[in-house]
C-alpha cells in the first residue's frame, strides 16, 4: 500500500504514477477536498505494458458539496499515471494505492 499527497490542484495532474511492470492491476482510494467540498471515490485499473492499453473504473463516489474533479488513469512512458483533472477550483488531493 503506497500513500500519496497533492495540494493546490488546479489543472490535470498526475497525482500518483509507478513503473506499468509492478503489475496489471491497481485500486485506489481517493479523498478530494477544497476545505468546503468532498469527495471520496474508489477507482479501480487495469493495463497491458506492452500495448499501453488502460481501462479503469470510478466505483463507488461520495460527495458533499460540489467537486468538478475528474480522475482518469494512464500510462505515460513506462509509468501508471492516475490524473487528477479539476474544472475548477484548487483541490488537495490524497490516495492509497494497491497494486496486484
Amino acid at each position: 500500500m503506497v500513500s500519496q499527497y497533492a495540494t493546490d490542484v488546479e489543472y490535470a495532474t498526475s497525482v500518483d504514477q509507478f513503473p506499468d511492470t509492478d503489475g496489471n492491476s491497481a485500486k485506489w482510494l481517493i479523498s478530494i477536498n477544497d476545505g468546503t467540498s468532498y469527495k471520496t471515490s474508489e477507482i479501480i485499473s487495469i493495463w497491458d505494458p506492452t500495448t499501453n492499453i488502460t481501462n479503469f473504473a470510478e466505483v463507488t463516489t461520495n460527495v458533499i458539496g460540489t467537486v468538478p474533479v475528474a480522475m482518469s488513469v494512464n500510462i505515460s512512458g513506462d509509468n501508471v499515471r492516475l490524473i487528477a483533472n479539476p474544472a475548477s477550483g484548487s483541490w488537495t488531493i490524497k490516495s492509497l494505492r494497491f497494486v496486484l
